[in-house]
């Protein structure tokens, strides 16, 4: 293996020798060879346009001071794109902003009617628990305790009763309380 490896390795400066001396003789042009082999890789593409540009400038072939004008006139046109593209993006990026600072303002309100929903809801549900625990006590019981209340949170827990509950509560009251409670359950009906 070892033997192949060194026939292998002799025959490639062998061969590299030769290519050099027939280069030296003007036999072969290696640089050909070399460009095209470079030419075709991306990262060193560049580097060989520059170099045949500085060849082409040598053989006079162009003049270097009108293909840097050109080169400077398409640096400056991109420049001034780019500079419009910059400018186009600022105003985008402000306007995302504002419309990200005003979608935070809704999500906010937004949360907090959430928050007011839930607590109204606990409350109606904490309410229709004391509607169902009044209709489950005695008629005479149930009226003591509802003219204890404020007439407004009476009528609003009698609304939440069934009407026969309702119908043996009111007449164990004072007629003029029943009568308060009666009124404010007709105003707040709406609500």
């Amino acid at each position: 293996m070892k033997k192949l490896l060194l026939a292998i390795l002799s025959l490639f400066f062998s061969l590299l020798v030769a290519l050099t001396i027939f280069a030296k003789l003007g036999f072969v042009d290696v640089s050909v060879y070399v460009l095209n082999f470079l030419e075709k890789r991306p990262a060193t593409q560049p580097y060989v346009e520059t170099y045949q540009l500085g060849l082409q400038f040598q053989e006079g072939v162009i003049d270097l001071d009108d293909q840097a004008l050109q080169r400077k006139q398409e640096v400056a046109e991109q420049v001034a794109e780019l500079k419009t593209k910059e400018v186009d993006l600022f105003e985008q990026e402000k306007q995302l902003n504002a419309k990200a600072k005003e979608l935070a303002q809704q999500e906010a309100a937004l949360q907090k009617k959430e928050a007011e929903l839930a607590q109204a809801e606990a409350l109606l549900a904490e309410k229709n628990r004391l509607a169902e625990v009044y209709s489950r006590m005695e008629p005479d019981a149930a009226a003591k305790i509802l003219l204890t209340l404020e007439a407004e949170e009476a009528a609003d827990l009698l609304k939440r009763m069934p009407e026969k509950k309702i119908a043996g509560i009111l007449p164990l009251m004072p007629p003029e309380e029943a009568a308060s409670i009666m009124q404010t359950m007709q105003t707040t009906a709406g609500r």
